[in-house]
């Protein structure tokens, strides 16, 4: 009996495991939710069909199916070929490749089923369809009535050989008629119906082409969802423009508070040195008061010595004066132009920041 099924990357599963219970057992769900991929894949272990590669994921991968029984387990699987694995418990694992269409022997002797152990959607009903003999023939192979099938069958020998001298064979005068003229006509209608084994495959490949029209609507809405997401960007990107156009202009503000604060730095540097020169003027008129206690000649030649000093400090302080005013005449130009770019900033800049949306302290 089997006991589980494990499937991978057959049809629409990715990786399925069903286990069964004792007796029958039915597969239910809704439409598309892979009930004929599992009884296609069993009947592909089974009996080896469809054959091909119709019974793979389009997706890609290998595909599996492993049918798990109180003796063993029979694994098919299908990469480039297709290859079976019998695992009997207590003995040694067997591996078959290349055996054509049909399933090796071992492996059909040691699952043993048939069609009356796996039925399909569209199958007739169990025996309800079929006639009172084919009926009694079924019950007499359980049952092993040899007897009763080889008397049956050596009656039906008989019945055929004494409907064979009933009629006459079509000839080209006359046509054929009685038991003969059934049979042919019986013939005829089986031609009717010939269709129905290339319509199963036909409809095999409508169902693959179903996956791959599906797959394609996948990839197209994920495509469409890339589409809008460009978009959005485009319009986020339109609508911070503004801010980027204002680049420029913060940038030219930022460079002349920059000058200011270099301006005012220079400033009190100047202001350092005035009270440098300052001490040393206080210094050299106390040096002054001590020369006038020298001798004449080392005092006048102190005091010449002093005078170079003072009047070399004198050519920097000039120095320092003028550069002074230049710095002033500078930052007042710098005090003006950053005016003027404030007032632009403010005129142009809003209420709320573009950055972080707060609301800016004017």
């Amino acid at each position: 009996m089997i006991k589980s099924i494990e499937i991978q990357n057959c049809q629409s599963h990715d990786k399925t495991t069903l286990e069964f219970s004792e007796g029958c057992n039915i597969i239910v769900g809704s439409s598309d939710s892979g009930k004929t991929a599992i009884i296609r894949t069993i009947r592909k272990v089974v009996w080896n069909r469809p054959s091909g590669n119709g019974i793979q994921s389009h997706w890609g991968g290998t595909s599996l199916c492993r049918i798990n029984t109180e003796e063993g387990s029979v694994t098919w699987s299908k990469d480039k070929v297709d290859t079976y694995q019998l695992d009997i418990h207590g003995q040694k694992s067997m591996e078959f490749k290349a055996f054509g269409t049909s399933v090796p022997e071992e492996i059909s002797r040691f699952l043993n089923i048939n069609e009356i152990n796996l039925q399909q959607q569209l199958d007739a009903p169990f025996l309800l369809s079929k006639t009172s003999g084919e009926v009694a023939i079924h019950f007499n192979k359980i049952a092993n009535l040899t007897k009763i099938d080889t008397g049956t069958t050596a009656a039906k020998k008989a019945i055929a050989e004494l409907n064979a001298t009933i009629g006459r064979e079509k000839t080209k005068d006359l046509p054929a008629t009685g038991l003969i003229k059934r049979i042919n006509d019986a013939e005829t209608q089986l031609v009717n119906y010939a269709y129905l084994e290339k319509m199963e495959i036909d409809i095999e490949v409508l169902e693959t082409m179903e996956k791959n029209l599906l797959s394609a609507f996948q990839k197209q809405h994920t495509l469409e969802q890339v589409i809008n997401k460009i978009k959005q960007n485009k319009i986020d990107i339109q609508e911070q423009k503004p801010l980027i156009e204002l680049a420029p202009l913060l940038d030219k503000v930022f460079a002349l508070d920059k000058k200011l604060e270099d301006a005012e730095k220079d400033n009190a540097n100047l202001g350092n040195l005035l009270i440098k020169i300052q001490e040393n003027q206080t210094d050299i008129q106390e040096q002054n008061v001590l020369l006038s206690l020298e001798k004449p000649i080392t005092k006048a030649l102190r005091l010449y010595e002093e005078f170079r000093i003072a009047d070399n400090d004198r050519i920097s302080l000039s120095k320092a004066i003028s550069t002074i005013k230049g710095n002033r005449v500078s930052l007042e130009r710098a005090k003006a132009e950053y005016e003027r770019k404030h007032t632009a900033f403010e005129k142009n800049m809003p209420d709320v920041c573009l950055f972080c949306g707060n609301k800016i302290k004017r």
